[in-house]
């Protein structure tokens, strides 16, 4: 109704159907940067500005994703993984965003240093805390 203008509310974005990398009933198999170009494209063909890459197992898969995205001028945002690690690679790596929240309490000057001018977002969604500060204890 909002973007139909029937009521005032703020803008919606979605990434439209996940990335999934688990064994699923709709996995996106990402085994080389041909494949990931397709699921992008697949995703653009539907209006898709971003995708979402969700439990990409390997490394490798998700630079893969990022790589494509690159050529196609869309964004990247992760799932957080629960790991501090995975995150860390996905900042390094240059996804447009981290989604959830670090599973750490704290994130100490050497993240900051790592993360500072990367371009990388946060949208810590504080409901998913991953062992990190949640939001249900504010």
């Amino acid at each position: 109704m909002t973007k139909a203008g029937i009521v005032t509310g703020p803008r919606t974005f979605s990434t439209g159907t996940i990335l999934y990398g688990a064994t699923g009933s709709y996995k996106a198999e990402i085994e080389s940067l041909e494949d990931a170009t397709f699921h992008l494209k697949r995703m653009q063909a539907v209006g898709a500005f971003s995708v979402k890459s969700y439990n990409q197992p390997r490394r490798d898969q998700r630079q893969q994703v990022i790589a494509a995205a690159r050529e196609l001028k869309m964004m990247v945002v992760p799932e957080g993984g629960s790991t501090f690690m995975h995150n860390m690679t996905m900042i390094v790596d240059g996804h447009t965003g981290i989604e959830h929240t670090l599973p750490v309490q704290t994130a100490y000057n050497d993240v900051m240093d790592l993360w500072r001018n990367t371009g990388v977002g946060y949208t810590p969604t504080l409901g998913v805390a991953y062992g990190g500060i949640s939001g249900e204890q504010y």
